[in-house]
């Protein structure tokens, strides 16, 4: 696993784990965007591709997504368009903190390897971790070993 991650050169095509909200921007004439929803668990803002906009999404559910783009890679500003994949039940959320996984920095998103992915249950980083480390990190993905050899 420590050789893949030491390859990974950017975060598009691996798998990780959201949750979404309502998304609170507005067009400049006071509308809704077209995305409904959103998601901050990932440091960087994340929205659902429109090419999936028919998987139903809700609001406050918790997604296994892929990662398809990443609007200005390496700057703390930009968006992560997703693919959402299956939704994992709100009870089976198990927390990873780094020191503990394989980890690796990669253009400025911390990246965080458990060395096994117990099926339905959805792996994040506490948000006080990411908050005391935003100056070192501007994201944070806890990915799926099987995304990450099937990327590298």
């Amino acid at each position: 696993m420590l050789m893949e991650l030491e390859n990974l050169k950017n975060v598009v095509g691996l798998e990780t784990f959201v949750k979404f909200y309502p998304n609170m921007l507005q067009d400049t004439a006071g509308r809704s965007i077209i995305n409904k929803l959103t998601t901050r668990t990932l440091g960087k803002i994340g929205f659902v591709d429109k090419k999936f906009s028919n998987i139903r999404v809700q609001e406050d559910e918790i997604w296994r997504v892929r990662i398809l783009d990443e609007n200005q890679p390496g700057a703390d500003r930009g968006c992560f368009l997703l693919e959402p994949l299956h939704k994992l039940e709100r009870t089976k959320i198990a927390y990873v903190i780094p020191g503990v996984t394989s980890q690796r920095i990669v253009n400025g998103i911390m990246v965080l390897v458990p060395e096994e992915i117990e099926p339905g249950v959805a792996y994040m980083i506490p948000a006080e971790y990411k908050k005391s480390n935003l100056g070192e990190c501007h994201a944070f993905v806890v990915c799926d070993p099987d995304s990450l050899v099937k990327k590298v």
